[in-house]
């Protein structure tokens, strides 16, 4: 997909955002602001704040920037790989089955500011970095959150995916110690 950049809004009950998908380098001054100033207790539990903050596959990556009365108060991204071996958490893609079927999404690093959850943004966020994933037709999508939890689970199966693995809850990569350990799939083709 040669597209750089798509823009639109969603609709809450009683909220406009405007979306934009992007590439980091079109965004990403306000993605690392964001998670800076958002996620301080995960980067207290990070040996690197730059590689927690923005690692490997941030460039090569899709973003979601979610904003409201031009505040950004959400942030997802997509990843696209072609080997298992090219996880963001190689820890995590241990814990997924060896047949899943490639190219496959990983969605990671979202994070909705505290005033803003509930809303539904985090469940938007899983439902059109879903559906972006079958645009670029890729064969499978994965998540693991980086905290447990029934609003997380709640989401993941209410956009069809399975619990695949659970770990330890310390799986590291770049110094990072992940809350959780487990690992969601959604397969959208078999291809």
């Amino acid at each position: 997909m040669s597209m750089s950049f798509r823009g639109f809004e969603f609709q809450t009950a009683n909220k406009s955002f405007k979306v934009e998908i992007c590439r980091f380098a079109r965004c990403h001054a306000r993605i690392l602001a964001f998670r800076k100033a958002h996620q301080t207790q995960d980067l207290l539990r990070c040996a690197d704040e730059a590689v927690y903050l923005s690692d490997g596959a941030d460039s090569r990556a899709w973003h979601w920037v979610v904003s409201c009365a031009q505040e950004v108060v959400a942030v997802a991204r997509l990843s696209v790989h072609h080997e298992l071996t090219d996880l963001p958490q190689s820890a995590a893609g241990q814990l997924l089955p060896k047949d899943i079927p490639l190219p496959l999404g990983w969605m990671g690093r979202r994070l909705v500011h505290p005033d803003f959850r509930g809303q539904g943004i985090g469940s938007f966020l899983v439902e059109n970095r879903v559906a972006f994933a079958r645009e670029l037709n890729l064969a499978s999508v994965v998540g693991a959150p980086s905290r447990s939890g029934t609003r997380s689970m709640r989401e993941f199966l209410s956009h069809g995916f399975r619990r695949v693995g659970v770990g330890d809850g310390t799986l590291a990569e770049g110094g990072w110690i992940s809350g959780t350990g487990e690992v969601w799939l959604l397969t959208l083709s078999s291809s």
